[in-house]
């Protein structure tokens, strides 16, 4: 017979450079709180924390059963010991986790044979926002740097990118439908929605929604993260000025508000 676990189990979902790890961060600098990273990025087990950065945790065995068998994986985590202030435990993943070329991936069907599996969900409100932060980063991933800044001196302050309309388009159309999408996968799961904008803006009320979802005591917390874009959006696109233009009009043009 099943038991009923012990922690409330929890993943912050969202896509990409849309404030994920910053939420991560925050949560995991709470001492009632398990919050590991991407632990299914397909690259590497990104734990998140200095302790699992040992080789048992890295071991060819532990990526194979991850590959074969989420659900194993999950029950390892899930069930591991922690320190006896914890009362939640989650990871982080990305909407790109959950498909296998268009496809529920392994990882999605894992999730959802766990009824009772808390989703917190976090999206952004301005996808241009969004879709050049990915830009930037992957910038800085292409010149050896850390797709986030954890220090005020490793932000970009001078960059500059230009935005392809076409892709620009595709990237908003296929962004608009993610999460309706993925709230109905999860509908019978218990579910919390917050924006980056509100937790950027009004941290303390946004974060507390969080808490109150995982049924977590207030506590200060820190996201040791810095914004990497420093200037306004429109200085920081080369070519902001023609998308503005063309975006005139459209659903989308609302993203260009300066």
């Amino acid at each position: 017979m099943p038991t009923t676990p012990t922690k409330k189990q929890f993943i912050i979902l969202g896509p990409g450079r849309s404030g994920t790890t910053m939420l991560r961060n925050l949560l995991a600098s709470h001492p009632a709180i398990t919050a590991f990273g991407e632990l299914f990025d397909p690259n590497a087990i990104v734990w998140g924390y200095d302790d699992f950065n040992q080789p048992q945790f890295h071991t060819p065995q532990l990526y194979q059963i991850r590959a074969a068998s989420p659900v194993r994986f999950l029950d390892g985590v899930f069930n591991s010991q922690f320190a006896p202030t914890v009362t939640s435990v989650g990871f982080k993943a990305l909407y790109d986790h959950l498909s296998d070329k268009g496809r529920p991936s392994a990882l999605q069907q894992a999730l959802l044979a766990r009824p009772g599996l808390h989703v917190i969900f976090i999206k952004r409100r301005n996808f241009l926002k969004q879709y050049v932060s990915a830009l930037v980063a992957d910038e800085r991933r292409k010149a050896g740097k850390m797709m986030n800044a954890y220090r005020p001196d490793d932000v970009e302050r001078d960059i500059r990118v230009t935005v392809a309309y076409e892709q620009c388009l595709t990237y908003f159309e296929q962004n608009a439908t993610l999460h309706d999408t993925y709230a109905h996968i999860f509908k019978d799961h218990p579910t919390v929605e917050i924006y980056y904008e509100d937790l950027v803006k009004n941290y303390t009320a946004e974060i507390s929604k969080v808490l109150f979802f995982l049924d977590a005591p207030w506590h200060a917390m820190t996201a040791y993260t810095y914004k990497i874009r420093q200037k306004p959006i429109a200085d920081v696109v080369a070519n902001f000025d023609a998308l503005q233009r063309y975006f005139a009009d459209t659903p989308w043009a609302r993203f260009f508000e300066t």
